[in-house]
C-alpha cells in the first residue's frame, strides 16, 4: 500500500510541475556561420520553457550546419527579465555538452573536445509572439555564429506617441533618455507609467 501511495505522489508532483512550466515554440530562419565560411540559412524551431523557479529552459533542436549535424543545444536555468512586453534571456560564456549528437558528427567532435561555450542574448516580444536570438558558440576549435529571427520583429508594449494635454493617473514620468522628471514641457515626448501598470508615450501640448 505504501508503494502505491508513493507512486501516486510522484505522478501528482510530476503533473503539477508540468502545469507550472509553460513552453512556447518559435519557428524562424536560423543563419549560421562557422569560422570564415559562407553563412547557411535553415528554418528551425526553438522551444522556450518558463521554469517554476522563474528561470528559463532554451532548446535549439536539430542544430546543423549544412549537411553537418550537430545535435540539440539545451540551456537550463537561463536568467530572464521582462520589461515593456519583451522578455530578454541572457547567457554569458556557459559551457555545456551538445545533446543527441549523432556519432562522428560535428556535435560529437565538440563533445569529445570538452563541450561548447555559449553566449547568447535572446528577446521575445509578447505583442508579435516573435523571437530574436544572437548566439556565439566555441568548441573543438570552431567559432560558430548563429542568428535566429529578425530583431525588427521585436516590438515593445509601449504605444505610439499620443497627443494629450494631461497624463491621467500617471505614477511616474520619464524622458526618452530614461530620466525621471516631475512635469512635462510642451512639445516634448515622454514615457508615462500609469497607475494601472501600463506604459505609454505621450507628447505634451
Amino acid at each position: 500500500m505504501k508503494r502505491i501511495f508513493t507512486l501516486l505522489f510522484a505522478v501528482v508532483m510530476t503533473a503539477m510541475t508540468a502545469m507550472a512550466e509553460k513552453t512556447t515554440s518559435y519557428t524562424d530562419n536560423l543563419v549560421i556561420t562557422v569560422d570564415n565560411n559562407a553563412p547557411v540559412t535553415q528554418t528551425t524551431t526553438i522551444n522556450v520553457t518558463e521554469q517554476d523557479n522563474g528561470k528559463y529552459k532554451f532548446e535549439l533542436k536539430d542544430f546543423k550546419f549544412g549537411n553537418n549535424k550537430v545535435g540539440d543545444v539545451v540551456l537550463e536555468d537561463v536568467q530572464g527579465t521582462k520589461a515593456d512586453g519583451v522578455t530578454t534571456l541572457v547567457v554569458d560564456n556557459v559551457k555545456t555538452k551538445i545533446q543527441n549528437a549523432p556519432l562522428f558528427s560535428l556535435g560529437s567532435l565538440i563533445n569529445l573536445a570538452g563541450g561548447v561555450t555559449i553566449s547568447m542574448t535572446a528577446k521575445i516580444s509578447d505583442s508579435t509572439n516573435k523571437m530574436f536570438a544572437d548566439m556565439t558558440m566555441k568548441g573543438a576549435g570552431q567559432n560558430i555564429k548563429a542568428t535566429f529571427g529578425d530583431e525588427k520583429n521585436i516590438t515593445t508594449g509601449i504605444k505610439a506617441p499620443q497627443a494629450t494635454t494631461k497624463a491621467y493617473n500617471a505614477t511616474s514620468i520619464f524622458t526618452l533618455a530614461g530620466q525621471q522628471v516631475g512635469s512635462m514641457t510642451p512639445g516634448q515626448v515622454y514615457i508615462v507609467k500609469t497607475s494601472d501598470g501600463k506604459t505609454t508615450k505621450v507628447i505634451k501640448k
